[in-house]
């Protein structure tokens, strides 16, 4: 599970300032969690519809998943924290990028053709009721491909292990998400200030 953190200087000097001022800084701080997941979840689902399979076929929407993975906000007792979790597992890869390594199975299928996207081998064979046969001399270090109308194809590679780099769009840019939930931390205590409601 992977939590947002903020914590440039200039963000933490502006919260503070607000929070110093605040009636109810809890208030504040459950707003500014709202605002924050708010801000993950859209850019999660612009990612979801702008970014599309590479290899074509039927799309998995990994990141609308993402997206729905979203924590609620939870404010920490002092309530000068928030947090907002991300429960994808998948996500700390796309975040981070790192090495995956083949653990229960002997190799990694890694997809090459829009019909093998989003399959495991398995399912393609059922879908498509076409046999996969192995190439290569190494299992590790082969692939898998299927035979039709007397045609070759290689729908997937088999590899020991892969390493992603990570996705640097992953989050939303830092100075967008800082904005936003300041405006909206303002904005909160604007209406205390005034007497209104407190978040």
């Amino acid at each position: 599970m992977i939590g947002a953190v903020i914590s440039s200087d200039g963000f933490k000097l502006k919260v503070n300032r607000i929070l110093g001022q605040a009636k109810n800084p809890r208030a504040i701080m459950a707003a500014v969690g709202r605002e924050g997941a708010y801000q993950l979840r859209g850019h999660f689902r612009k990612k979801d519809q702008t970014e599309k399979n590479k290899l074509g076929g039927k799309r998995e929407h990994f990141w609308r998943q993402v997206m729905g993975s979203v924590s609620a906000p939870t404010v920490s007792s002092s309530g000068r924290t928030v947090v907002i979790n991300i429960t994808d597992p998948r996500f700390a890869q796309k975040l981070f990028g790192g090495t995956i390594t083949a653990k229960r199975a002997r190799a990694l299928t890694i997809p090459v053709t829009a019909e093998a996207y989003g399959r495991a081998t398995s399912t393609f064979e059922k879908e498509t009721g076409v046999k996969l046969f192995f190439i290569g001399k190494d299992f590790a270090n082969g692939a898998l491909a299927a035979q039709i109308d007397g045609r070759v194809t290689i729908h997937y590679l088999l590899r020991k292990s892969v390493h992603q780099d990570k996705d640097p769009n992953a989050l939303p840019p830092q100075e967008q998400l800082e904005d936003a939930v300041t405006r909206r931390a303002q904005s909160v205590l604007d209406r205390q200030i005034k007497g209104g409601s407190p978040a």
